[in-house]
C-alpha cells in the first residue's frame, strides 16, 4: 500500500516538474561566425572590424577590445580577462549605448607564448542594445597577434551562438 503511494506522489511530482519546465521560456538562437582583424591602440586596447554571420545573414562590426586583468602563468601563456565591444550600427566609440545595436562579452584569454603568440577566447555574451538587448550566449574565437608590424595586430576568427534570452 504505501508502495503504491509514493509512486503516485512520485509520478504527480514529475509531472509538476514537467508542466512547470514546459512553460520555461526556451532561448532562440542564431549561429554566430566572422572574422576579425585589428591594430593595438595602446597597452591593454585594441581596435578592429569584424565580418559577421548572424544566423546567415551578413553584418559587419566594430570592435574594441580591453584588457582587464594579465597573468603570467608558469607554462608560458598569458591568462587574461578581457571585455568586448560589438558596435553594429551606431558611432563606434567603444562603447555599447542606448540606440545602437551592438553587445558586450566578458572573455577568458590565453595567449600562448610558446605557439607564435596564438589566442584563444572563451566570450559571454553579458549585455546589449537595440536588437541585441535581450542578447545572450557564448562564442569562441581563435587567432593570433603579431609583433612584427606597428602597430601590433591581432586577428582571430569566432563561431557561436548569440540567442535571444530574458
Amino acid at each position: 500500500m504505501h508502495q503504491h503511494v509514493f509512486r503516485i506522489v512520485c509520478l504527480l511530482v514529475l509531472i509538476s516538474v514537467g508542466l512547470s519546465s514546459a512553460g520555461a521560456a526556451v532561448p532562440d538562437c542564431d549561429e554566430l561566425e566572422g572574422n576579425a582583424n585589428g591594430i593595438l591602440l595602446s597597452l591593454n586596447e585594441f581596435l578592429g572590424q569584424a565580418d559577421l554571420s548572424i544566423g546567415g545573414q551578413l553584418r559587419s562590426a566594430t570592435v574594441t577590445t580591453t584588457l582587464v586583468d594579465l597573468r603570467l602563468t608558469e607554462d608560458g601563456t598569458i591568462q587574461a580577462t578581457s571585455t568586448h565591444v560589438y558596435e553594429l550600427d551606431g558611432s563606434p566609440d567603444g562603447s555599447c549605448d542606448l540606440g545602437e545595436n551592438c553587445f558586450e562579452t566578458t572573455d577568458h584569454t590565453v595567449v600562448d607564448l610558446t605557439n607564435n603568440l596564438a589566442l584563444n577566447e572563451v566570450n559571454r555574451i553579458s549585455n546589449g542594445h537595440g536588437e541585441f538587448a535581450e542578447a545572450c550566449g557564448k562564442f569562441t574565437s581563435h587567432g593570433s597577434i603579431s609583433l612584427t608590424t606597428l602597430p601590433p595586430t591581432v586577428s582571430w576568427r569566432l563561431k557561436g551562438r548569440i540567442c535571444t534570452c530574458n
